[in-house]
């Protein structure tokens, strides 16, 4: 059987100090049966945990719950497992405190976390052999190369902590484009962060209120299809068709 006075204890101090040493934390419930505890550093950085607790607590670890709408559910759920490998750490211990600072630490060390759908959009559907994506969580930038033939570009997008409210920051590092081209491509990527942000200048009555959104998968999607890769195409093709142009003087002379 769990130790009530222990559990009974445990509950006490949470209910006094959670929201005191827990930054952005707010306490739904605190009762035996569950702890539920809401963890917001951004409107899109927040999850609820939910502790439950077995019957021989503290002997045994707590069952850790991770829900968010806000967040990617595949994050949630490597955060899930992270959190139960953790919790073992504090066995015969008060468990739930510890590991809401663990998650509390978690959100503040991974900025990124707040675009991880993007992120596994790109991975699963836009890389290609050649290309390639960095995550830098310290500086919550991420690094994005992407190559079509001889031709390649290489982004830094910069996410703000706000991020999806606050624009993306772009940033063309290298390229071996004809400079018009990537003046093009780079003043389009800059135009769709602005305008996820910004509502238009002309508005239309009939449309619904604006709400910003992401970006940086819409930047990934044009620069994949609309840039790079289509750029290299159009370039195989005007090779091909300059070769077939050749091909009947080549025979006859």
């Amino acid at each position: 059987m769990a130790d009530s006075s222990f559990l009974l204890a445990e509950l006490k101090d949470l209910k006094t100090r959670c929201e005191k040493v827990v930054a952005g934390s707010t306490l739904v419930a605190c009762v035996p049966q569950v702890v539920q505890v809401k963890i917001s550093r951004t409107e899109f950085k927040e999850l609820t945990a939910h502790f439950q607790f077995p019957a021989d607590y503290p002997s045994s670890p707590l069952t850790i719950e991770l829900k968010s709408k806000p967040l990617d559910f595949k994050l949630l759920q490597g955060l899930e497992k992270v959190c139960t490998d953790e919790v073992k750490k504090y066995v015969t211990k008060q468990q739930v405190m510890p590991m809401l600072l663990f998650i509390r630490k978690f959100i503040d060390d991974n900025p990124l976390c707040v675009c991880r759908g993007e992120v596994a959009h790109i991975q699963k559907n836009l890389l290609e052999p050649g290309d390639a994506l960095k995550l830098k969580q310290k500086t919550s930038q991420i690094s994005l190369t992407i190559c079509g033939g001889q031709y390649f570009i290489k982004m830094l997008f910069t996410v703000p902590d706000l991020y999806p409210l606050e624009k993306l920051g772009v940033e063309c590092v290298d390229h071996n484009f004809p400079e018009l081209f990537k003046q093009n491509f780079f003043g389009q990527c800059v135009e769709i962060a602005r305008r996820c942000v910004e509502p238009p200048l002309r508005k239309n009555p009939k449309a619904p209120p604006f709400q910003p959104k992401p970006s940086l998968q819409e930047i990934a999607d044009f620069l994949f299809t609309n840039c790079v890769k289509r750029y290299h195409r159009s370039r195989a093709r005007t090779a091909r068709t300059r070769l077939c142009r050749l091909t009947p003087r080549l025979v006859f002379c």
